[in-house]
């Protein structure tokens, strides 16, 4: 075997010989740092969602239809999430009302 592998820029047709008995030489390892693109950031850590859908279909009194949505506490305290109120305008009659919102842990 060579000390030096030999150049070649086509494939070999015939197998290569038996690995040789010495490792081969690599260059020292660099003591300048290498370049990297900066760390990414994060906002704080992700909330988990539960998505709910209210639907309401207005009859003739949609001024008489109320709805909410609550966070029920052990102490009794309940947090209104979400609430709405029906309306004596014309365009609440007979319409449907859909709401999507998303209730974190």
């Amino acid at each position: 075997p060579s000390a030096r592998p030999s150049e070649s820029f086509a494939p070999s047709m015939l197998p290569s010989s038996s690995p040789s008995a010495r490792p081969s030489e690599s260059f020292a390892p660099s003591t300048l740092p290498s370049s990297s693109a900066r760390p990414s950031t994060s906002s704080s850590p992700t909330e988990t969602c539960y998505w709910i859908d209210v639907s309401v279909l207005f009859d003739y009194g949609s001024h008489e239809t109320s709805w909410d949505v609550q966070r029920i506490n052990d102490v009794g305290d309940n947090i209104v999430v979400k609430t709405y109120q029906g309306t004596y305008d014309d365009d609440d009659q007979y319409m449907l009302r859909q709401e999507s919102m998303c209730l974190e842990e």
